[in-house]
């Protein structure tokens, strides 16, 4: 046996020794997750409110987790809110806008990045609102404004307080439609 043989022997065995690398979508369907001490159960995570007990890492959660933390598990309503044009400016960089939304409609299953539910605390009736940083980072886009007005004005017909919890920033694919939301709507008009 020649000198380039054992050499592709010995590669093809070190193949077989390493495993696939999981991907995203294996890792986001484990019970598993990683922090600063290697793996942990995420349900040990949710007991604890989705913070590391080593090192009070606060790890991202979904709005549905964060309702069930504030209100009890599926003890809250979601709202369906107004979706408006999904891209009024026709953007595309890379990607077109219209594709992102695509992806991001499949990848959490929600219409925008933001939930908008009513709930209970202590006897207190609340609106409350959370966005999904998967959702395009959570950005602040025309629908997620709307869901943020459509919350806000539930609270003021319900006289309930309203809670906001942000995870993101804005968005330069809807430029300043972000800012003029359903303009054609009052959304500040006390009843």
């Amino acid at each position: 046996m020649n000198w380039i043989t054992k050499i592709i022997k010995a590669g093809e065995k070190i193949k077989s020794a390493i495993h696939k690398r999981a991907s995203k979508e294996d890792i986001a369907n484990s019970d598993w997750t990683s922090c600063c001490k290697g793996p942990i159960l995420k349900k040990d995570l949710e007991e604890n409110l989705w913070v590391c007990p080593d090192c009070n890492k606060h790890h991202r959660i979904k709005p549905k987790q964060r309702f069930d933390i504030l209100f009890g598990k599926d003890n809250y309503e979601i709202f369906q809110t107004p979706i408006p044009k999904d891209d009024p400016l026709n953007w595309t960089d890379s990607k077109s806008y219209k594709d992102r939304l695509k992806s991001a409609r499949k990848k959490t299953g929600m219409d925008c990045g933001m939930m908008v539910v009513s709930g209970v605390i202590n006897n207190i009736k609340i609106t409350a609102v959370a966005s999904d940083f998967d959702f395009l980072g959570a950005s602040m886009a025309a629908a997620e404004g709307e869901a943020f007005l459509y919350g806000i004005q539930h609270a003021i017909e319900n006289k309930t307080p309203f809670l906001c919890v942000s995870a993101g920033g804005g968005n330069e694919n809807d430029g300043k439609f972000d800012f003029f939301v359903s303009n054609d709507k009052d959304h500040t008009s006390n009843k």
